[in-house]
């Protein structure tokens, strides 16, 4: 008898990749080292800054969150005036990521059209005065600031050192989880005596095979009945996120291999879509390109492909600039400008996709080589991933 796709799911959500599960595996002892450190900024007693840094999918995200949460639960039972938010800094100027930050500590929607910076800064901090709340933000993705330049540095100093800026004792504190997967972008766009505050950094290594077998066995008996699937497919699944070390790849391959089945109307999970749920999900060239923005993919595209089709080892930059621009018109979309092209390309060197360098017969060229990749087989996922975003 088939069984109906219903009787796969026990709890289909706990399978988000956005989902905070109340345990977390093979992060207890970060999760409680981050609460003892932030456990005074909960009380009001005083600012705390702490940076968590790792590749993708080793659980930054679900770390910061957790602990915001159990510090908010905290808070509520010692009724202290304390507030958790959590803000997604990725693509986002520092403009609107401290709008955003507003709206979710005060429910205070602010016009971010001709509004500065600062002055935006100036109004956060009469919001923190009037309510008399402790705040502790996590900015997720802070590295991005690097991106923004003085911006980016600005906002950081202000939320860094906004409870060392003013004698005011009754002012409220304000605590930073910074996460981050690149940190060093995070320390280039901090400096001096600022960056000296970030003394608390938390880094997650990659899982390990047996973490990411425990891993998902605990997403599965959360989100399957037991029926579903067996021993032999918790292992397929951890061998297969293993050479990532991401616990997102066990979690994403699990959820596509049991939707799947359920839509063939079986009642558990075979290997077979184990395998197929891998070809969807596991990032072929390791790197994370869907982490790209449409400009940066295609600028990177336009690396490869030249790269693909030439015998030396490298490109020029003007070279990528015509291959780049003829590409935007080709598929459609916006070319940024020359100077906003040069910034990505350097984005793209720091986050080690590119490699760049002095180059041609007189060493006064900047020329730019791939990080150790097939440029076919890259130009390859590009113009998948590009064609997906349509």
């Amino acid at each position: 008898m088939i069984a109906e796709p219903a009787v796969m799911f026990r709890d289909r959500r706990t399978l988000d990749l956005s989902y905070v599960p109340e345990e977390l595996p093979c992060r207890e002892q970060e999760r409680k080292q981050l609460l003892e450190s932030l456990l005074p900024a909960a009380a009001g007693e005083h600012s705390r800054q702490v940076v968590i840094s790792g590749e993708y999918g080793v659980g930054k995200t679900a770390l910061a969150k957790r602990v915001g949460r159990d510090l908010a639960s905290i808070a509520r039972e010692n009724r202290y005036k304390f507030r958790y938010i959590h803000v997604n800094c990725r693509h986002k100027s520092p403009l609107i990521v401290l709008a955003d930050i507003v709206w979710k500590s005060f429910g205070r929607r602010i016009p971010t059209r001709g509004c500065s910076l600062e002055e935006l800064l100036q109004h956060f901090r009469y919001s923190v005065i009037e309510e008399g709340v402790s705040l502790l933000i996590a900015l997720d993705e802070a590295d991005s600031f690097w991106y923004y330049g003085r911006d980016g540095e600005v906002l950081l100093y202000n939320l860094v050192r906004f409870s060392d800026d003013s004698l005011d004792s009754d002012l409220p504190s304000l605590s930073l989880m910074l996460v981050c997967r690149l940190d060093f972008l995070l320390k280039e766009t901090l400096h001096g005596d600022t960056l000296a505050l970030l003394r608390d950094q938390v880094y997650l290594r990659k899982y390990t095979l047996e973490q990411l077998r425990e891993i998902t066995e605990y997403r599965a008996s959360k989100a399957l009945y037991r029926e579903a699937y067996d021993g032999e497919i918790i292992d397929l699944i951890a061998r297969v996120a293993e050479p990532f070390g991401s616990a997102r790849v066990a979690i994403q391959a699990l959820r596509l291999a049991a939707e799947k089945a359920a839509a063939d109307g079986l009642p558990r999970i075979y290997p077979e879509y184990v395998r197929e749920a891998a070809e969807s999900v596991c990032p072929r060239d390791g790197w994370g390109i869907s982490e790209l923005t449409t400009e940066q993919a295609t600028i990177l595209l336009a690396v490869a492909s030249l790269l693909k089709s030439r015998e030396k080892p490298y490109v020029k930059t003007g070279d990528v600039w015509s291959q780049y621009s003829t590409m935007c018109k080709v598929m459609g979309v916006r070319r940024v400008s020359y100077s906003q092209f040069l910034r990505e390309l350097q984005y793209l060197e720091k986050c080690r996709y590119i490699v760049a360098k002095r180059g041609g017969s007189r060493g006064n060229t900047m020329v730019i080589d791939l990080d150790g990749v097939p440029a076919e087989r890259l130009a390859k996922d590009l113009e998948e991933l590009l064609l997906r975003a349509r």
